[in-house]
């Protein structure tokens, strides 16, 4: 068969495979036949590449190249491993690092579909291994995401699921966690393997900034993983991000994968509820089973509750474990720590909803005195008999929170049944054997069972005073017969006294003399037995009062107290609770005893002006010299006093100085620049040197303490307590400080209160734009020792003028901002530093029409700045704002019309115009010659194919009028004006630099897209990012 009657045939079929997919399989076994009855298999594959190479330049998505692409993937695949092999090295192998981006594209896209068309199970050879994995490793890596996302499709069927080492799994998971194109990352998240190398970034994908990457993750988890596959952090993770996740659609995608869980245990709540974490993430746990609760009916949650609760009619039982009957209760043998939270969770879901769920509510939920004596049944014979054994009594306890917990539930309106929890919540209290962890849950419940504060305040105190000097210690046994014992030698001394009278008056002097001695002796008994009394009295009470245990759980229920208390004064019951417990306590050796006592000291500070103005710079001065722990408890402390009264507070001056002595003082961060604004605020000396101290904060050695310093002065700055420059500059230097990269929590603290703060008032977005040339200064010229240098100024610059874009035409705008840093240009320029920031500002700056004062000063300034700075790039970014302003400024507009001379061009003026000028009349006297390109088959238009109304089947294979064939092949001759090979370079390079995605066949100088060029069309991590990031 001749080459051209082979053509023909080819073309027949590739136009009839365009049409639609239906007709494949019969045109595959045409082929097939055309392909056998052909004696040259080299010519039938020369033909056969020819005619695909018309489609390999089209980088559109059009529908008929796409069939014609998977018609040729299918008939390729079903024709054997040689000619696999033959088709990859004339395609594949010379095409896949071409210049041409549709090129690269099609060619990886006609791999993808061969190996679709394979079986699962088919073995390659080495050799087209080799071909495949050199290529499609060099395209996984391409700067077009397109090309990418072809690439990622092939690697799925060469990855190897059992090597943690394989290099394609590495190249997939590369891609998957740092590409720059969402639609990449979704792509291999899809088709890589689930293994336990791949959980980790999958997890990781959860926490996408993308929300279909979020939503893939979460569908692949739920397909590929089971619960057991995830550790419980991880288990934590995905539910806690995906049910408070924003997208609606994340949301329904990760219910679908806690159903997914749920279903491989039955439908079994609690062990669900079981392999997650109850004890250390109550909270997402609870919310995880809210959410499956929403999508279950009231009265299957019912039959799930009955199955674990007894039943009224039910017989009694004869085993031990079984000693409660009541319906609305659970066993204490079935009782166990994720039974109890359940129990907890269901009780607050019926609670939540409307008044039909009463009826299910009742059936639950026991009433006050039941829950009494079932409480204190639980505490008497688990808790506290399990006191040797600490696993048992770690677990009972655990149960004893998740019940108390229920107390915010019970009906209340019974008065006896809530008097009776009351007192009985007291008793336990007042117990040796209630430990702290108890004794919190309790406080943290037992409010609501008193209406009154006054109530609430008598009770409590109470509580305190039986546990500082319980009853059975006022009169012992012991010390009973002490002072009987005592009694009687003093009974014995009057006798004798007597007798010593009566024989004094008889003059019997040798009985007198006897009753003398005997006096001294029962006296000198009586002494020593009184001074052992009294010692023993005393080492009782200092005994008692001494233990730190006891005095923390009298710390902490007070603190608790103070905290949970609305008023406005201290009534004198806790006032002497505050001079009787509170502060004797804060000299205290014990550091857990202290900072307790510090925390009393602040919770009632905030129920009393007078005691926080008494109290507030013994808070300071402790944050600055003691512990750690009672540092940040007192730096906390004083930030809410200055939150609720304010700095005002503050106001005795020597006291200021006394705190400041002790301030610390740390290099870590550039001081910032004192700025006139903070003196022209009305603020007395206390107020300033409270600031300061405050600010000192920052530079701290902790992070903790940086972090709590930071929140409490960005909450200061929000609330309008203070508006200090300094604390300002200091805050957005500690933010874009590299050190605190590892602070996540402070991090997202200042990256939330920035925009939010700039946001709230027009004060403070002028105070940040005054703020900006001094931060920017201090990070440009900081010592090559500080860690600021390592600091991004350009993001620091470009997110300052974001934050403070005006929110209306009526705000000045960046006028004066832009006046600051023309200044400081000028000071820089005349001192020889760098300026590249400040230009670069320049020309993202947002100005404001109608200060046309400032706008003139700022022209003005502009002409001394061409003048002097140096660099194109720099006088581009003022030319921008000289442009700009040329158009809000009409007087700035009329002086940029005045004659200049020539050889100063940048005096004065707007060149920015003339530059554009010239540039249109080059253009405009740039003459193209008309003349006919005589293309070969390979060069296709591809614009006038995506354009023109003709069919796809017709551009590619058909001849139109105004064609011409020559030995080279077919050529297509457009309406459309050629340009010239300059002007194709020029595009060329614009497609390279910026990753234009148009379709067009100028791709090489050489006039073809498939001839030389083959270097490396790879890019790095940072260009993808730079170039393509649609969503970071």
């Amino acid at each position: 068969m001749s080459k051209e009657k082979l053509k023909e045939k080819l073309i027949s079929v590739f136009t009839d495979a365009q049409a639609g997919l239906h007709h494949h399989q019969n045109l595959c076994k045409t082929l097939v036949k055309i392909y056998e009855s052909d004696n040259c298999e080299d010519e039938f594959l020369d033909v056969f590449v020819d005619l695909l190479k018309h489609a390999f330049v089209v980088f559109k998505r059009e529908p008929a190249v796409d069939r014609l692409i998977s018609f040729a993937g299918y008939f390729v695949s079903n024709c054997g491993e040689e000619f696999l092999l033959r088709f990859l090295k004339n395609t594949l192998a010379p095409f896949h690092a071409v210049q041409g981006k549709a090129v690269r594209f099609r060619v990886c896209q006609m791999t993808t579909k061969i190996l679709e068309h394979m079986n699962d199970d088919v073995d390659l050879s080495d050799e087209i291994y080799r071909i495949i994995y050199k290529a499609v490793m060099v395209l996984a890596f391409d700067k077009v995401f397109q090309v990418r996302i072809q690439a990622i499709l092939v690697l799925r069927r060469i990855q190897d699921f059992d090597d943690p080492d394989c290099p394609v799994v590495a190249a997939m998971l590369d891609r998957m966690q740092r590409d720059g194109s969402h639609e990449v990352r979704k792509c291999a998240l899809q088709n890589i393997a689930g293994t336990r190398v791949s959980l980790p970034y999958i997890v990781e994908r959860t926490r996408d900034v993308k929300d279909t990457v979020r939503k893939t993750a979460y569908s692949i988890l739920a397909r590929k993983f089971t619960i057991q596959n995830l550790s419980i952090s991880q288990r934590l993770q995905v539910m806690k991000d995906g049910l408070n996740d924003n997208s609606a659609m994340v949301k329904d995608a990760c219910a679908s994968l806690l159903f997914s869980w749920l279903s491989s245990f039955d439908g079994d709540l609690i062990a669900l509820v079981a392999r997650l974490d109850v004890e250390g993430s109550a909270e997402t746990t609870e919310l995880s089973l809210m959410h499956l609760f929403k999508s279950i009916s009231l009265d299957d949650l019912a039959v799930s509750m009955q199955e674990i609760m007894p039943s009224v009619d039910q017989p009694g039982d004869s085993d031990e474990h079984i000693e409660v009957a009541n319906p609305r209760v659970i066993p204490y043998h079935l009782l166990t720590n994720e039974v109890a939270f359940f129990w907890l969770c269901l009780c607050k879901y019926y609670n939540s909803l409307d008044n039909k769920s009463e009826e299910y509510l009742s059936k639950v939920l026991p009433v006050p005195l039941e829950f009494t004596d079932y409480l204190k049944r639980y505490l008497y014979d688990y808790l506290f008999p399990a006191a040797n054994d600490q696993e048992k009594m770690y677990e009972c306890l655990l149960v004893v929170k998740q019940l108390i917990s229920l107390t915010d539930l019970l009906d209340l309106s019974d008065e006896f049944g809530r008097q009776t929890l009351a007192d009985f919540y007291c008793e336990i209290l007042s117990l040796t054997k209630c430990s702290l962890e108890l004794t919190s849950a309790i406080m943290d419940n037992i409010f609501c069972l008193w209406p009154q504060d006054s109530l609430c305040i008598e009770k409590l105190v109470g509580v305190i005073s039986e546990i500082r000097q319980p009853m059975e210690s006022v009169d012992p046994p012991a010390l009973y017969d002490r002072e009987l014992k005592i009694a009687g030698i003093k009974v014995a001394l009057d006798e004798h006294r007597d007798h010593l009278d009566r024989a004094v008056t008889e003059q019997d002097f040798v009985t007198a003399s006897n009753l003398k001695e005997k006096i001294a002796e029962q006296e000198s008994i009586l002494t020593m037995e009184l001074d052992h009394t009294i010692n023993t009295t005393v080492e009782a009470n200092t005994s008692f009062l001494d233990p730190p245990e006891v005095l923390h759980k009298c710390l902490l229920i007070a603190h608790k107290l103070y905290s949970n208390l609305k008023m406005q004064k201290l009534g004198p019951a806790l006032q002497t609770l505050l001079e009787t417990l509170v502060l004797p306590c804060v000299q205290n050796e014990v550091p857990v005893v202290r900072n307790m006592a510090f925390c009393c000291l602040g919770s009632a500070s905030l129920l009393d002006v007078d005691q926080a103005q008494k109290y507030l710079h013994l808070l300071l001065r402790v944050s600055q010299i003691d512990h750690e722990m009672i540092q940040a408890t007192a730096l906390k402390m004083v930030f809410d006093v200055l939150l609720l009264y304010g700095t005002e507070l503050f106001g005795n001056d020597g006291m200021v100085n006394e705190v400041d002595d002790g301030a610390q003082e740390t290099d870590n961060i550039p001081d910032f620049p004192d700025e006139a604004g903070d003196k022209k605020q009305d603020v007395d000396q206390a107020t300033q040197c409270l600031l300061k101290i405050l600010a000192e904060f920052l530079d701290h050695e902790s992070f903790a303490m940086r972090e709590i310093s930071a929140e409490g002065l960005a909450k200061l700055l929000y609330c309008g307590r203070v508006l200090s420059q300094r604390i300002l500059g200091k805050l957005i230097l500690l933010w874009f400080n590299p050190v605190m990269e590892g602070s996540a929590i402070l991090r997202n603290l200042l990256g939330t209160f920035f925009p939010v703060f700039a946001a709230a008032d027009k004060s403070n977005r002028e105070c940040l734009c005054e703020v900006f040339v001094p931060v920017i200064s201090t990070v440009m010229e900081a010592p090559g020792t500080s860690p600021l240098i390592a600091g991004d100024v350009n993001n620091m610059a470009d997110f300052l003028l974001t934050i403070t874009t005006p929110k209306s035409s009526s705000e000045d705008g960046h006028n004066t901002l832009a006046i600051a840093v023309c200044h400081k240009i000028l000071s820089c320029c005349s001192a020889g530093d760098h300026i590249d920031v400040y230009c670069r500002a320049l020309s993202r700056m947002c100005l404001a029409k109608d200060q046309q004062s400032d706008l003139q000063s700022l022209h003005l300034l502009l002409d001394q700045l061409k003048a002097v700075v140096s660099g194109r790039q720099n006088l581009k970014y003022i030319e921008k704002l000289s442009a700009g302003l040329c158009k809000l400024c009409p007087a700035a507009k009329a002086n940029s019309d005045l004659p200049r001379s020539p050889s100063s061009p940048a005096t004065g003026g707007c060149t920015s115009c003339r530059t554009v000028n010239k540039e249109n009349i080059s253009t405009t006297t740039s003459v193209r010659p008309k003349r006919t390109v005589k293309k070969s088959i390979l060069q296709v238009n591809t614009s006038t194919t995506q354009n023109s109304k003709t069919p796809m089947t017709d551009v590619l294979f058909n001849n139109h009028s105004g064609t011409e064939e020559s030995d080279e092949g077919v050529t297509i001759k457009t309406k459309q004006k050629r340009t010239t090979r300059g002007n194709i370079k020029a595009k060329l390079n614009y497609d390279d630099d910026d990753g234009n995605l148009s379709s067009d066949d100028s791709y090489l100088e050489t006039g073809s897209p498939f001839v030389g060029h083959t270097k490396s069309r790879t890019t790095s991590n940072k260009q993808i990012l730079s170039s393509e990031d649609d969503d970071t």
